[in-house]
């Protein structure tokens, strides 16, 4: 790599490939006695109250490691203690499905089931931020204790993803437990890097297992899985809010920070800031385009602005191009909210845009249309955004109801759409939702999705990863 004579003398840059539930009180405890005809008209108002009630979001069982059969679990994770007892008294029969569509098309059983492989306490404290490795070799994890914790991941159904021990694939092979797919990561960190004093906001892997970190302490440190060290610190004005790593050129990287600035820098030859961009707005995300020449940058007045790379001879630069901005035409959410995530349509030439207006919306790269928006989820105030799976057809996003929300995007938008969701954590909001990638990904997505191969992992407020898999 470029950047390998920034390592410590004598390291090796290689491309990586590596080895409370609630309580419930007993009936009539607590309560005081009720009269037979007052006994009635409670039942009555009941009654009457549910019949008035919206519509509930589907749900989805889980079923855990050790349950003799997943149809015998004994927790379904739903956001309503009333659903819970309801899907408890009617699991014996059926599966809860989780895609229930708007207009009761019940064809869909993808996701019916999910099984619970892994639970990590991984950080002290909530976890902002996970992002996965372009070869989906590890994954990087952060958050408020300020640690970046960087996790091997060892296996993917039967495949190896390193040269692990004997005993480590024999464990791998017990968890799975006959399973056609299973996500495992050691329950301990293979690095944990110290450095920053504040919160860590955003993560970024370049094509040869670099990372960048950005902080609230108003750095931006480089960071490799070979060393324990930090390799360079890149100073702000303020703090920085996002950091996103060039496609192709792992040499350069852009910045965005609450001071307003969107910045261009350069790790080598030599470590300096290229371009500076005034975006006139505190600058919440930030991506760059797959062909490496537009940066999109999001900011809190619910704005995506548009900036080329380069100039017109090819030289390195921050050039405004456009803007759009994100809002509906009518309704609650007439004004634009703060934009939470950029995320690129697999294979296509669309991009989704979330933000805090409860909405992810598709809009077409070329022209900046929007093609359809995907609704469901509550996000009002996180940093919560949307990501695809690697052939683009199903869709993830957190919730602020402690839910992870999964769309089927061949289904259709708005009214059609197929959708469902599901409790991960325990008493935790979520952090941050994705699928993983595929084993032998190249950071793009280039294969396609089995229903019964797909994993996900989500992170919560307590510090925890949890990992499921699509039964």
């Amino acid at each position: 790599p470029v950047i390998a004579g920034m390592l410590p003398p004598g390291t090796a840059v290689r491309n990586q490939t590596a080895p409370r539930r609630r309580q419930t009180a007993p009936q009539g405890v607590g309560k005081p006695p009720v009269a037979p005809d007052a006994a009635r008209d409670v039942e009555v108002e009941k009654r009457r109250t549910q019949s008035l009630k919206a519509p509930e979001t589907p749900t989805l069982r889980v079923a855990r490691l050790g349950d003799e059969s997943p149809s015998r679990s004994d927790e379904s994770f739903s956001s309503s203690d009333k659903r819970s007892r309801r899907g408890r008294r009617s699991r014996s029969k059926q599966s809860v499905p989780l895609f229930k569509t708007s207009n009761f098309n019940k064809q869909n059983k993808d996701f019916a089931q999910l099984l619970r492989t892994q639970q990590i306490a991984a950080h002290e404290g909530p976890i902002w931020t996970m992002q996965f490795s372009r070869n989906g070799d590890f994954l990087a994890t952060a958050g408020q204790d300020s640690m970046i914790c960087l996790w091997v991941v060892l296996a993917f159904g039967t495949n190896s993803r390193s040269g692990g021990t004997n005993d480590d694939k024999s464990q791998t092979s017990t968890e799975s437990a006959g399973r056609s797919s299973d996500l495992y990561m050691e329950r301990t960190p293979i690095r944990r890097f110290a450095g920053h004093r504040a919160d860590v906001s955003g993560l970024s892997w370049s094509k040869n297992n670099f990372i960048l970190s950005a902080s609230v302490d108003k750095t931006v440190r480089l960071w490799h899985p070979d060393s324990d060290v930090c390799l360079h610190v890149f100073g702000h004005t303020d703090s920085v809010t996002t950091v996103t790593f060039h496609p192709f050129d792992e040499t350069k990287f852009i910045t965005g920070s609450i001071d307003g600035f969107l910045r261009l820098w350069s790790i080598s030859p030599e470590a300096k800031e290229l371009e500076v961009a005034h975006v006139e707005d505190i600058v919440t995300t930030s991506n760059i385009n797959r062909d490496g020449k537009t940066a999109i940058v999001g900011t809190y007045g619910g704005r995506c602005k548009f900036y080329s790379l380069t100039n017109e001879v090819g030289e390195w630069s921050l050039r405004h191009t456009t803007q759009l901005e994100v809002r509906s035409r009518r309704g609650k959410n007439v004004k634009a909210k703060k934009i939470t995530g950029f995320t690129f349509v697999p294979h296509g030439d669309e991009f989704l845009v979330t933000s805090n207006d409860s909405r992810i919306r598709l809009y077409r790269n070329d022209d900046k249309t929007l093609v359809c928006k995907f609704f469901g989820h509550q996000n009002l105030r996180s940093s919560l955004f949307g990501t695809f799976s690697a052939d683009g057809r199903f869709l993830i996003s957190g919730s602020e109801d402690r839910q992870i929300y999964v769309w089927d995007v061949n289904s259709g938008c708005e009214k059609k759409m197929s959708y469902g969701a599901f409790q991960p954590h325990d008493n935790s909001d979520i952090g941050a939702a994705m699928f993983a990638p595929p084993l032998g990904c190249d950071g793009v997505g280039d294969k396609p999705s089995d229903t019964n191969s797909i994993i996900i992992l989500s992170c919560s407020f307590s510090g925890e990863i949890a990992v499921f898999q699509s039964l």
